[in-house]
């Protein structure tokens, strides 16, 4: 892949040289990370598809590295609003309704939701996302509450 078949994926807007760390989604479906030597198919790792949990922890690697969402930020976040964007993502990643319509358990729509996204609406990037690609974000998300309630010492 090289740059100008990038797509935006969080870390880099697709205008002008991305810098090393950069994350992009190709025109092929696939992430990618800029290197020093170019672009890495992160979907690969040392020959053999990533795992799950490795996809999560190079998300969350990329959201303190390229957002600066550190442990400092996280901090900031209090009544579960990194879950609550987690479940969003996650019920956006298998195309969940939102609001529900129905309360019976023998009924398909009482799996629907209102949507508890957290923060200004500015920040809902939902819409410009794969659904593997939301659900690493979730993953990374839920990393960060846990960390974040880890370091408070309390579990809310």
């Amino acid at each position: 892949m090289d740059d100008n078949e990038a797509r935006e994926v969080g870390a880099w807007k697709g205008e002008g040289d991305p810098t090393v760390g950069s994350i992009a989604l190709g025109k092929d479906d696939r992430t990618y990370i800029k290197t020093e030597s170019g672009w890495k198919d992160v979907q690969s790792n040392g020959g053999r598809p990533m795992t799950g949990i490795e996809r999560i922890a190079a998300e969350r690697q990329r959201q303190v590295d390229k957002e600066g969402w550190d442990a400092q930020h996280d901090a900031k976040h209090h009544r579960g609003s990194l879950a609550r964007a987690a479940v969003c993502y996650a019920a956006a990643a298998v195309r969940m309704p939102i609001q529900a319509v129905s309360t019976s358990p023998f009924d398909s729509r009482a799996l629907a939701y209102n949507d508890p996204w957290p923060w200004e609406t500015k920040w809902d990037k939902r819409k410009k996302h794969t659904p593997m690609r939301m659900l690493e974000i979730a993953g990374a998300l839920l990393a960060a509450e846990i960390d974040r309630r880890l370091a408070s010492g309390g579990d809310e």
